[in-house]
């Protein structure tokens, strides 16, 4: 298990796949642990005196050694509910930059593929974050944008989607600045 603090984003950038093993809980986080998320990347991303805020701990196992070149995967132990929470805010915000054409330093294409996506990868394995089995097919369609909220599947994880378009009521061209600011200092051990 790894305990180092360090930048969420910076995190996520390497070719790893962090997937959630099935004795885990589903995703649960209600719209209340959202605002509340909210609330504190809009509050430090408007803050310049505020450098970096601890989001919380992301306990993780590396699953094997991965031949080189390929993606390193790690079973997460906790901090699933916040990993997929900012994938979740992530893909929202990368939305609404392609939406209103803003300009806030990071295109949609690049937040996919730093963040949520493993780049040349392929199957499951071009997923930063796989949750469990009653979960992970929403996840990877709102991830690729191919969820339909007026018709979602039947076995669709209701909190994901109920979350994802909870950010995307939040989002507008004012703020998406200040969202990628916030998300920019979460630091993560």
């Amino acid at each position: 298990m790894k305990a180092n603090e360090m930048n969420f984003l910076k995190f996520l950038e390497p070719r790893n796949q962090f997937f959630v093993p099935i004795f885990q809980r589903r995703y649960s986080w209600e719209k209340k642990h959202c605002n509340q998320l909210w609330d504190d990347v809009l509050r430090i991303g408007q803050n310049d005196e505020i450098l970096s805020y601890f989001l919380g701990s992301i306990v993780y196992m590396k699953e094997e050694e991965a031949p080189i070149g390929t993606v390193s995967r790690f079973l997460v132990i906790d901090g699933q509910q916040r990993l997929a929470t900012l994938s979740l805010l992530i893909s929202a915000l990368g939305e609404a930059i392609h939406e209103h054409c803003s300009e806030v330093g990071i295109t949609q294409g690049q937040l996919a593929n730093f963040y949520l996506f493993n780049n040349m990868a392929d199957g499951d394995s071009c997923y930063k974050l796989l949750l469990t089995r009653s979960d992970k097919n929403t996840l990877i369609q709102l991830l690729k944008g191919k969820i339909d909220f007026n018709e979602p599947p039947a076995d669709a994880s209701v909190r994901l989607l109920e979350n994802y378009q909870f950010f995307e009521t939040q989002l507008n061209p004012d703020n998406l600045g200040t969202v990628y600011a916030g998300i920019q200092k979460f630091r993560t051990d």
